[in-house]
Protein backbone atom coordinates (compact mmCIF):
# COMPACT_ATOMS: atom_id res chain seq x y z
CA UNK A 1 0.00 0.00 0.00
CA UNK A 2 1.28 3.54 -1.25
CA UNK A 3 1.20 6.87 -0.26
CA UNK A 4 -1.53 7.49 -2.99
CA UNK A 5 -4.80 7.45 -1.18
CA UNK A 6 -3.27 8.52 2.36
CA UNK A 7 -2.22 12.32 1.74
CA UNK A 8 -4.13 15.90 2.32
CA UNK A 9 -4.13 17.65 -1.19
CA UNK A 10 -2.29 20.91 -0.77
CA UNK A 11 -0.04 22.81 -3.03
CA UNK A 12 2.32 24.48 -0.09
CA UNK A 13 3.16 27.79 0.16
CA UNK A 14 6.40 30.46 -1.63
CA UNK A 15 9.08 31.44 0.63
CA UNK A 16 8.45 34.92 0.17
CA UNK A 17 5.19 35.11 1.49
CA UNK A 18 4.22 35.68 5.05
CA UNK A 19 3.85 33.80 7.60
CA UNK A 20 0.35 35.72 8.35
CA UNK A 21 -0.72 33.59 5.24
CA UNK A 22 0.68 30.58 5.70
CA UNK A 23 -1.23 30.54 9.27
CA UNK A 24 -4.67 31.21 6.88
CA UNK A 25 -3.56 28.20 4.67
CA UNK A 26 -2.75 26.21 7.69
CA UNK A 27 -6.60 26.93 8.95
CA UNK A 28 -8.16 26.35 5.22
CA UNK A 29 -6.69 22.84 5.20
CA UNK A 30 -6.75 22.01 8.92
CA UNK A 31 -2.71 21.30 8.69
CA UNK A 32 -0.16 22.13 11.25
CA UNK A 33 2.52 22.12 8.54
CA UNK A 34 2.67 23.59 4.79
CA UNK A 35 5.12 22.56 2.08
CA UNK A 36 7.32 25.63 1.39
CA UNK A 37 7.88 26.18 -2.45
CA UNK A 38 11.02 28.42 -4.27
CA UNK A 39 11.32 28.54 -7.97
CA UNK A 40 8.07 26.70 -8.41
CA UNK A 41 9.87 23.19 -6.59
CA UNK A 42 9.65 21.79 -2.82
CA UNK A 43 12.29 23.59 -0.48
CA UNK A 44 11.41 22.48 2.94
CA UNK A 45 8.60 22.79 5.78
CA UNK A 46 7.14 25.34 7.77
CA UNK A 47 5.30 24.11 10.77
CA UNK A 48 2.94 25.49 13.30
CA UNK A 49 4.94 24.78 16.31
CA UNK A 50 7.67 26.54 15.52
CA UNK A 51 5.12 29.99 14.59
CA UNK A 52 3.49 29.65 17.86
CA UNK A 53 6.45 28.95 19.87
CA UNK A 54 8.24 31.90 19.20
CA UNK A 55 7.67 35.46 19.22
CA UNK A 56 7.88 36.57 15.81
CA UNK A 57 5.81 39.16 14.43
CA UNK A 58 3.47 37.07 11.92
CA UNK A 59 2.66 39.57 9.18
CA UNK A 60 5.83 40.98 8.74
CA UNK A 61 8.07 37.93 8.90
CA UNK A 62 8.36 35.93 5.65
CA UNK A 63 8.21 31.64 5.53
CA UNK A 64 11.95 31.57 4.83
CA UNK A 65 12.88 32.62 8.00
CA UNK A 66 11.30 29.71 10.03
CA UNK A 67 11.55 27.25 6.95
CA UNK A 68 13.15 23.52 7.76
CA UNK A 69 14.65 21.26 6.01
CA UNK A 70 12.62 18.32 5.71
CA UNK A 71 12.62 15.14 3.70
CA UNK A 72 9.42 15.04 1.42
CA UNK A 73 7.92 11.20 0.03
CA UNK A 74 6.45 10.65 -3.32
CA UNK A 75 2.76 9.53 -4.05
CA UNK A 76 3.89 5.96 -4.67
CA UNK A 77 6.29 5.48 -1.93
CA UNK A 78 4.76 2.32 0.58
CA UNK A 79 3.30 3.09 3.92
CA UNK A 80 5.84 1.51 5.89
CA UNK A 81 8.55 3.69 4.24
CA UNK A 82 6.74 7.19 5.82
CA UNK A 83 6.35 5.52 9.01
CA UNK A 84 9.83 4.32 9.48
CA UNK A 85 10.59 7.91 8.23
CA UNK A 86 8.60 9.51 11.13
CA UNK A 87 10.65 7.74 13.74
CA UNK A 88 14.04 8.51 11.68
CA UNK A 89 13.22 11.91 11.72
CA UNK A 90 11.53 13.00 14.46
CA UNK A 91 9.15 14.39 12.61
CA UNK A 92 5.02 14.06 11.94
CA UNK A 93 4.23 14.74 8.86
CA UNK A 94 5.68 14.76 4.89
CA UNK A 95 5.39 16.94 1.99
CA UNK A 96 3.64 14.41 -0.84
CA UNK A 97 6.02 15.38 -4.36
CA UNK A 98 4.98 14.08 -8.07
CA UNK A 99 7.56 16.48 -9.77
CA UNK A 100 5.50 19.17 -8.04
CA UNK A 101 3.83 19.41 -4.28
CA UNK A 102 0.71 17.95 -3.99
CA UNK A 103 -0.14 17.32 -0.69
CA UNK A 104 0.90 16.41 2.77
CA UNK A 105 0.56 12.76 4.72
CA UNK A 106 0.65 13.28 8.26
CA UNK A 107 0.56 10.40 11.33
CA UNK A 108 -3.16 10.50 11.27
CA UNK A 109 -3.67 9.14 8.00
CA UNK A 110 -1.32 6.55 8.59
CA UNK A 111 -3.66 4.81 11.57
CA UNK A 112 -5.97 3.84 8.59
CA UNK A 113 -3.51 0.69 7.66
CA UNK A 114 -2.59 -0.08 11.70
CA UNK A 115 -3.32 -3.93 11.44
CA UNK A 116 -6.36 -5.52 13.13
CA UNK A 117 -4.09 -7.21 15.75
CA UNK A 118 -2.73 -4.02 16.63
CA UNK A 119 -6.19 -2.21 17.57
CA UNK A 120 -6.90 -5.03 19.35
CA UNK A 121 -4.29 -4.15 21.66
CA UNK A 122 -5.34 -2.41 24.87
CA UNK A 123 -4.27 1.59 25.47
CA UNK A 124 -2.02 1.12 28.71
CA UNK A 125 0.44 -1.13 25.95
CA UNK A 126 1.05 2.66 24.43
CA UNK A 127 0.48 5.83 27.17
CA UNK A 128 2.85 8.32 26.81
CA UNK A 129 3.53 10.41 30.32
CA UNK A 130 1.31 13.72 30.42
CA UNK A 131 2.10 17.43 31.99
CA UNK A 132 -0.72 19.53 33.96
CA UNK A 133 -0.89 23.21 34.19
CA UNK A 134 -3.65 25.03 35.78
CA UNK A 135 -6.20 27.60 33.70
CA UNK A 136 -4.60 30.51 35.14
CA UNK A 137 -1.06 29.96 34.44
CA UNK A 138 0.03 32.55 31.40
CA UNK A 139 0.88 31.07 28.33
CA UNK A 140 4.72 32.14 28.62
CA UNK A 141 4.73 29.31 30.68
CA UNK A 142 2.78 26.72 29.19
CA UNK A 143 4.90 27.93 25.64
CA UNK A 144 7.76 27.16 27.97
CA UNK A 145 6.58 23.62 29.01
CA UNK A 146 5.74 22.84 25.65
CA UNK A 147 9.32 23.55 24.44
CA UNK A 148 11.49 22.07 27.75
CA UNK A 149 9.22 18.60 27.43
CA UNK A 150 9.09 18.49 23.65
CA UNK A 151 5.03 18.22 24.23
CA UNK A 152 2.52 18.38 21.61
CA UNK A 153 -0.25 19.30 24.27
CA UNK A 154 -0.72 20.21 27.99
CA UNK A 155 -3.79 18.90 30.43
CA UNK A 156 -4.94 22.71 32.05
CA UNK A 157 -6.69 22.12 35.51
CA UNK A 158 -8.75 24.09 37.72
CA UNK A 159 -8.42 25.39 41.32
CA UNK A 160 -9.82 21.97 42.44
CA UNK A 161 -7.12 20.14 40.35
CA UNK A 162 -9.83 18.68 38.09
CA UNK A 163 -9.31 19.11 33.82
CA UNK A 164 -11.25 21.23 32.14
CA UNK A 165 -9.11 22.04 29.36
CA UNK A 166 -6.11 21.00 26.59
CA UNK A 167 -3.87 23.81 24.91
CA UNK A 168 -2.13 22.17 21.67
CA UNK A 169 -0.24 24.48 19.09
CA UNK A 170 -3.14 24.92 17.14
CA UNK A 171 -4.68 26.55 20.55
CA UNK A 172 -1.57 28.54 20.79
CA UNK A 173 -2.89 30.28 17.53
CA UNK A 174 -5.23 32.30 19.47
CA UNK A 175 -3.07 34.43 20.79
CA UNK A 176 -2.26 36.39 17.63
CA UNK A 177 -3.84 38.96 17.29
CA UNK A 178 -6.28 39.42 13.91
CA UNK A 179 -5.15 41.86 10.87
CA UNK A 180 -8.34 42.18 9.60
CA UNK A 181 -11.64 39.98 8.39
CA UNK A 182 -9.72 37.59 6.25
CA UNK A 183 -7.29 35.11 7.04
CA UNK A 184 -4.47 37.23 7.84
CA UNK A 185 -2.76 37.29 11.06
CA UNK A 186 -0.93 39.48 12.92
CA UNK A 187 0.92 40.98 16.03
CA UNK A 188 1.48 38.25 19.17
CA UNK A 189 -0.50 39.52 22.21
CA UNK A 190 2.31 39.72 25.35
CA UNK A 191 2.14 35.66 26.73
CA UNK A 192 2.08 36.98 30.35
CA UNK A 193 -0.99 39.10 29.52
CA UNK A 194 -2.79 35.66 28.55
CA UNK A 195 -3.93 32.85 31.03
CA UNK A 196 -4.77 29.42 29.62
CA UNK A 197 -7.89 29.62 30.50
CA UNK A 198 -8.75 31.53 27.46
CA UNK A 199 -6.88 29.99 25.11
CA UNK A 200 -8.15 26.61 25.95
CA UNK A 201 -9.91 23.58 23.92
CA UNK A 202 -12.07 20.96 25.15
CA UNK A 203 -10.76 17.63 25.39
CA UNK A 204 -11.24 14.27 24.77
CA UNK A 205 -10.83 11.36 27.37
CA UNK A 206 -10.73 7.42 27.19
CA UNK A 207 -10.22 4.97 29.88
CA UNK A 208 -6.81 3.21 30.47
CA UNK A 209 -8.69 -0.22 30.01
CA UNK A 210 -10.12 0.78 26.61
CA UNK A 211 -8.44 -0.56 23.50
CA UNK A 212 -6.80 1.07 20.52
CA UNK A 213 -10.13 0.29 18.85
CA UNK A 214 -12.07 2.64 20.85
CA UNK A 215 -10.04 5.78 20.36
CA UNK A 216 -9.35 4.92 16.53
CA UNK A 217 -11.57 7.08 14.95
CA UNK A 218 -11.13 10.32 17.89
CA UNK A 219 -7.58 9.97 17.57
CA UNK A 220 -7.38 10.27 13.70
CA UNK A 221 -9.79 13.43 13.73
CA UNK A 222 -8.57 14.62 17.23
CA UNK A 223 -5.37 14.24 17.56
CA UNK A 224 -4.20 13.58 20.94
CA UNK A 225 -6.43 11.60 23.30
CA UNK A 226 -5.82 11.76 27.13
CA UNK A 227 -6.32 8.83 29.06
CA UNK A 228 -7.88 8.80 32.70
CA UNK A 229 -8.40 6.63 35.56
CA UNK A 230 -11.80 8.04 36.96
CA UNK A 231 -11.55 11.45 36.37
CA UNK A 232 -7.72 11.62 36.99
CA UNK A 233 -5.34 12.13 33.91
CA UNK A 234 -2.61 9.51 33.62
CA UNK A 235 -1.77 9.80 30.45
CA UNK A 236 -1.60 11.10 26.83
CA UNK A 237 -1.92 8.51 23.62
CA UNK A 238 -1.07 10.15 20.17
CA UNK A 239 -0.93 8.78 16.80
CA UNK A 240 2.69 7.97 16.96
CA UNK A 241 2.35 5.77 19.91
CA UNK A 242 0.21 3.48 17.88
CA UNK A 243 2.78 3.60 15.01
CA UNK A 244 5.54 2.18 17.39
CA UNK A 245 3.85 -0.76 17.41
CA UNK A 246 3.29 -0.97 13.78
CA UNK A 247 7.51 -1.01 14.05
CA UNK A 248 7.70 -3.85 16.80
CA UNK A 249 8.36 -7.15 14.72
CA UNK A 250 7.89 -10.44 16.29
CA UNK A 251 10.84 -11.84 18.05
CA UNK A 252 11.50 -15.04 20.01
CA UNK A 253 13.47 -12.96 22.66
CA UNK A 254 13.23 -9.35 23.62
CA UNK A 255 12.19 -7.15 20.90
CA UNK A 256 14.42 -4.04 21.09
CA UNK A 257 14.03 -1.00 19.26
CA UNK A 258 15.20 2.27 19.03
CA UNK A 259 14.48 4.85 16.44
CA UNK A 260 15.47 8.18 15.56
CA UNK A 261 19.36 7.48 15.09
CA UNK A 262 19.75 7.84 11.39
CA UNK A 263 22.01 11.12 11.84
CA UNK A 264 24.08 9.38 14.64
CA UNK A 265 27.64 7.46 14.08
CA UNK A 266 28.35 4.06 14.50
CA UNK A 267 30.02 4.03 17.65
CA UNK A 268 27.08 6.07 19.34
CA UNK A 269 25.06 3.90 17.74
CA UNK A 270 27.31 1.12 19.20
CA UNK A 271 27.80 1.73 22.38
CA UNK A 272 23.31 2.71 22.74
CA UNK A 273 22.95 -1.56 22.08
CA UNK A 274 25.60 -2.61 24.79
CA UNK A 275 23.76 -0.04 27.30
CA UNK A 276 20.40 -1.38 26.09
CA UNK A 277 21.74 -4.88 26.23
CA UNK A 278 23.07 -4.29 29.59
CA UNK A 279 19.64 -2.85 30.94
CA UNK A 280 17.63 -5.73 29.88
CA UNK A 281 20.30 -8.18 31.66
CA UNK A 282 19.50 -6.07 34.73
CA UNK A 283 15.51 -6.22 34.15
CA UNK A 284 15.71 -9.89 33.87
CA UNK A 285 16.08 -10.05 37.27
CA UNK A 286 13.10 -8.54 38.02
CA UNK A 287 10.69 -9.72 35.54
CA UNK A 288 11.71 -13.17 33.30
CA UNK A 289 9.19 -12.39 30.67
CA UNK A 290 10.17 -9.37 29.03
CA UNK A 291 8.12 -8.51 25.31
CA UNK A 292 9.78 -5.33 24.23
CA UNK A 293 11.59 -1.93 24.93
CA UNK A 294 10.99 0.58 22.58
CA UNK A 295 13.24 3.57 22.05
CA UNK A 296 12.38 7.38 20.37
CA UNK A 297 15.20 9.59 19.80
CA UNK A 298 14.18 13.20 18.76
CA UNK A 299 16.83 15.62 18.55
CA UNK A 300 15.58 19.31 18.71
CA UNK A 301 16.64 22.55 20.18
CA UNK A 302 19.79 23.27 17.52
CA UNK A 303 21.43 26.03 18.32
CA UNK A 304 25.12 27.28 18.80
CA UNK A 305 25.78 23.99 16.96
CA UNK A 306 24.66 22.09 19.74
CA UNK A 307 21.33 19.56 19.83
CA UNK A 308 19.94 18.88 22.65
CA UNK A 309 17.82 15.12 22.48
CA UNK A 310 14.65 13.86 24.09
CA UNK A 311 13.93 10.27 24.43
CA UNK A 312 10.60 8.34 25.44
CA UNK A 313 11.14 5.09 26.73
CA UNK A 314 8.98 1.92 26.79
CA UNK A 315 9.52 -1.14 28.39
CA UNK A 316 6.89 -4.28 28.34
CA UNK A 317 6.95 -6.95 30.78
CA UNK A 318 4.74 -9.53 31.92
CA UNK A 319 4.79 -6.94 35.73
CA UNK A 320 2.89 -4.16 33.20
CA UNK A 321 4.19 -1.35 31.01
CA UNK A 322 6.56 1.08 32.46
CA UNK A 323 7.55 4.95 30.36
CA UNK A 324 10.34 7.40 31.24
CA UNK A 325 11.14 10.63 29.44
CA UNK A 326 14.73 11.87 29.26
CA UNK A 327 16.14 15.49 27.69
CA UNK A 328 20.16 16.02 27.62
CA UNK A 329 22.33 17.43 25.75
CA UNK A 330 24.00 14.30 25.48
CA UNK A 331 22.81 11.42 23.73
CA UNK A 332 24.45 8.46 25.67
CA UNK A 333 23.35 10.47 29.13
CA UNK A 334 19.94 10.69 28.01
CA UNK A 335 19.46 7.02 27.18
CA UNK A 336 21.36 5.89 30.71
CA UNK A 337 18.64 9.04 32.71
CA UNK A 338 15.75 7.13 30.84
CA UNK A 339 16.49 3.40 31.15
CA UNK A 340 17.56 4.33 34.93
CA UNK A 341 14.49 5.77 35.12
CA UNK A 342 12.93 2.28 33.77
CA UNK A 343 14.74 0.33 36.13
CA UNK A 344 13.51 1.82 39.43
CA UNK A 345 9.54 1.70 38.25
CA UNK A 346 10.18 -2.30 37.57
CA UNK A 347 12.20 -2.57 40.73
CA UNK A 348 9.32 -0.91 42.69
CA UNK A 349 6.42 -2.81 40.57
CA UNK A 350 8.60 -5.90 41.52
CA UNK A 351 8.81 -5.41 45.24
CA UNK A 352 5.17 -5.17 45.31
CA UNK A 353 4.57 -7.72 43.14
CA UNK A 354 6.48 -9.84 45.62
CA UNK A 355 4.72 -8.73 48.86
CA UNK A 356 1.70 -9.38 47.34
CA UNK A 357 2.84 -13.46 46.69
CA UNK A 358 3.74 -13.20 50.49
CA UNK A 359 0.62 -12.26 51.90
Amino acid sequence: MDVTNFYIKCSGIEEENTVSKALGLMKKYNLEELPVIKNRKYSGMIYLKDIVLRNIDAKNTNVKTLKTNAPHVKKNDKIEKVISLIFDSGLKSFAVVDKKVIGVVRQQELLEVVPEKIIEKNLDNIISPCITAYETDPIGKIKNMLKEENLSQIIILNKENKMCGIIRNIDLVKSIKRKDKNEQLGDIIPSEKIEAKSIMSNFFICEQKASIRDILKKIKKYGDIIIVDGETPIGVITPKNILELVLLKPSKGVNIKVTGLKDEDEITKHEIDAELNNFVTKISKFFKKMQYIFVDVERFHTGGGRVEYSILARLKTSGGLFVSKSHKWELLTALQEALNKLEKLSKKKYQKLSEKRKK
